[in-house]
């Protein structure tokens, strides 16, 4: 009935089967007597299972069967039949089919098929059910000294993108080596026509990329550009490898010798390390290639002639380009091949070669915005990497991996891309001469042990060769600090702080804040002297509104801390205060002339010496050697550890020092703790100032039975 509605017949899911068959060997260039292994695996490319699968693998002609082990059913080597049973659903079965190459072989190809042969249901997908390989046996007697198996073959293809033939058409070759796939595009046509991208017919191995072409032309060529990629990606995967051109050679037209052909076979420039070439090949440079041509139109076509090779190596590489073509007299054109093969080692020594070797010295160099950063802080790092020549870099990468502990907050490259999975910076190409840049931002984490922190950039590969591979590599530690706090106070009546008053960073009371006072820090070199001998001036800080200042430091050691007392608030240029209290681990007078180490804080009055003026520079960093003539100094030891507390006092008000004179010719101060300095601090401060007289120095008058402080002035006081 025409107007009867679902009266379909369901169908059997059982019968809906997909079932494939491949098949690989592991050596395509075996010798004589050489046993090769073959792998055949049979896959149910579907859920529901098959039944009664046979596969048949009848070994050929040229080889003896030496054993066949099966992972599911059974293999009769009589008939060559691989009995599985049944596959269950996406279930794979492999047999390892072993056989040895028969003597008489020699210079042979074999080629092996496997194919089902019995299964029930109907494959709807019947390309895959049949799968071969061929192997090309070793002939000593062809002059070649190199039998090893390619890195790559060429050997299956599929059209991916474009029209066949035609430029921009690009070709899929499947499995060229484990996990790799390679994309074969016609970058250009000029003057030629394509007859088979891979013509694998007589005397060609299958694994070599042999397109087959013909110039319409003298001088035609197609380009071809060739990508590396992760197999059944586009994501490009670099390689060292080598490859050679086989037959770039001439031929005379029999029937009219005066017409010949010869080919040429170029390779892009600063792409490789090495190009060599036979005897019978003239090198050429023209635009982005380098030409190898035959130079007699009379050897060796269609046959294998290493006068007419062409070697080329190749670095890190994930993309080039070749030419091939030919140059044709009297109108006279047929088709061409020029055989690729990617076999690494070399079939002779040219004599005499063509040696053309690409140098590129890549140097990388990073630095560090801030080596002594706390936890949770940001730091830039900045790597540069720098083409120092002779040729142009190409292909260019470096890694950066951020050591732990620390977190990349963003990596911003001048030129290229940064993968922060593979932690690669993809540079590309690097002109000569030229550099660039990638900023790296990075957080401390909260919580590191480590007291410092490595963090290496270095140089991944390029195509060229590095021939200064010293300055491939660059490294820059990073200490995760710790802080010294202190804080830097006036002291009004100089009486330290006995008189109750311990806020320090206020401005009320008989202890103020005094700000924009410079506060140096230097490095202990391990005399533990305060001498500047061996010690390192690394930093200063300004003191805030509260007088507070603050270090970072990363690496443990012993530090000085210094304040210079001829800076903010301490000195108006004519007033200048003197030190009466100091903290733990600062240098004092003793009163006696010595100098003692505070075990703990407390009054320090007149400093270090306490008949010396400070003497350090003014409105520049001071040199290590200035630690000699600083005054106000205290010793910090770390281990990563904080310390705080580190409190200097300063007192307008003290005499401690009996000299007189002028230490500071420079300004309208005199002598830092004297008489005259004290006057002059009386004049310059507003209000009442009393004096203190708590001599730093030892006596220097005797009379009535005792040791006294005497002042002789050298002119009348201000």
């Amino acid at each position: 009935d025409p107007c009867e509605i679902n009266n379909f017949s369901s169908p059997v899911s059982e019968n809906i089967i997909e079932v494939s068959v491949t098949k690989a060997v592991d050596n395509v260039t075996p010798s004589v007597g050489d046993t090769v292994s073959y792998t055949i695996t049979a896959k149910n490319e579907k859920g529901n299972a098959v039944g009664n699968v046979e596969v048949t693998d009848q070994l050929p002609a040229g080889l003896t069967y030496v054993s066949g082990t099966t992972t599911l059913g059974t293999y009769a080597n009589g008939t060559g039949i691989w009995d599985i049973g049944t596959l269950s659903g996406l279930q794979s079965a492999t047999l390892t089919l072993k056989a040895t190459v028969n003597t008489g072989q020699e210079g042979n190809t074999i080629k092996n098929t496997a194919s089902f042969s019995n299964f029930t249901g109907g494959d709807g997908n019947q390309s895959n059910n049949s799968a071969d390989v061929d192997i090309i046996v070793f002939d000593p007697s062809s002059g070649l000294t190199c039998n090893e198996p390619p890195l790559f073959n060429f050997s299956s293809n599929s059209l991916e993108e474009g029209i066949s033939g035609q430029v921009n058409a690009v070709y899929r070759f499947n499995n060229i080596a484990s996990g790799l796939d390679a994309l074969v595009k016609i970058k250009a046509i000029s003057n030629a026509s394509l007859s088979n991208i891979d013509d694998n017919g007589s005397g060609n191995s299958a694994a070599n990329f042999s397109p087959l072409f013909q110039a319409t032309q003298s001088g035609g060529y197609i380009d071809w550009e060739f990508k590396f990629v992760a197999t059944g990606t586009t994501t490009p995967v670099k390689k060292n490898f080598a490859m050679t051109a086989l037959d770039i050679d001439g031929y005379i037209n029999p029937n009219n010798t005066s017409q010949s052909i010869r080919d040429f076979l170029g390779f892009t420039q600063n792409q490789s390390n090495s190009v060599q070439g036979g005897n019978n090949l003239t090198e050429t440079t023209s635009g982005a290639f380098q030409f190898f041509t035959s130079t007699p139109a009379t050897d060796g076509n269609g046959s294998l002639d290493f006068d007419h090779m062409a070697y080329i190596k190749y670095n890190y590489t994930s993309v080039f380009e070749f030419r091939t073509g030919s140059n044709f007299t009297n109108g006279y054109s047929n088709d061409r091949l020029v055989d690729i093969d990617f076999v690494q080692c070399r079939n002779q020594d040219f004599n005499p070669e063509v040696v053309t070797t690409r140098d590129a010295d890549i140097s990388v160099v990073k630095t560090v915005d801030n080596a002594n950063p706390l936890e949770n802080e940001s730091i830039n790092f900045t790597i540069t990497v720098t083409n120092n020549g002779p040729e142009r870099a190409t292909e260019v990468d470096v890694n950066e991996t951020l050591p732990s502990g620390l977190a990349l907050v963003q990596a911003t490259p001048s030129q290229g891309t940064y993968n922060q999975i593979n932690k690669t910076w993809s540079v590309g190409t690097l002109n000569n001469g030229s550099s660039v840049t990638m900023t790296v931002e990075a957080t401390v984490n909260s919580g590191v042990t480590a007291d410092s922190l490595v963090n290496t950039a270095y140089l991944l590969g390029l195509n060229q060769f590095d021939p200064n591979q010293a300055n491939d590599t660059s490294k820059v530690a990073i200490y995760i600090s710790n802080t010294v706090e202190g804080i830097v106070f006036r002291d009004k009546t100089g009486n330290a702080l006995t008189d109750g008053d311990t806020n320090l960073s206020d401005a009320s009371g008989d202890q103020t804040a005094v700000k924009d006072v410079v506060v140096h820090l230097f490095k202990d070199g391990g005399d533990g002297l305060a001498d500047g001998s061996d010690d390192v001036f690394l930093r200063s800080d300004t003191t805030t509104i509260s007088g507070a200042f603050t270090f970072q430091i990363g690496e443990d050691a012993d530090y000085w801390v210094v304040v210079n007392s001829k800076t903010g608030n301490l000195t108006n240029g004519a007033s200048w205060a003197e030190q009466v209290y100091a903290p733990s681990g600062a240098l004092c007078s003793d009163g006696t002339g010595g100098i003692g180490t505070k075990g703990s804080a407390g009054n320090c009055f007149g400093g270090r010496r306490g008949n010396q003026s400070d003497n350090l520079p003014v409105g520049t960093d001071p040199a290590n050697t200035d630690l000699a003539n600083a005054e106000h100094v205290a010793k910090v030891t770390m281990a990563s550890n904080n310390v705080s507390g580190l409190n200097f006092g300063f007192s307008f008000n003290v005499v401690t020092d009996t000299r007189d004179g002028d230490d500071d010719v420079s300004s309208n101060r005199s002598v830092q703790g004297s008489l005259r300095q004290f006057i002059t601090n009386a004049n310059e401060i507003s209000g009442a100032n009393t004096m203190r007289f708590v001599p730093s120095v030892a006596t220097n008058e005797t009379g009535s039975g005792g040791n006294w402080w005497k002042i002789t002035l050298s002119s009348e006081l201000p």
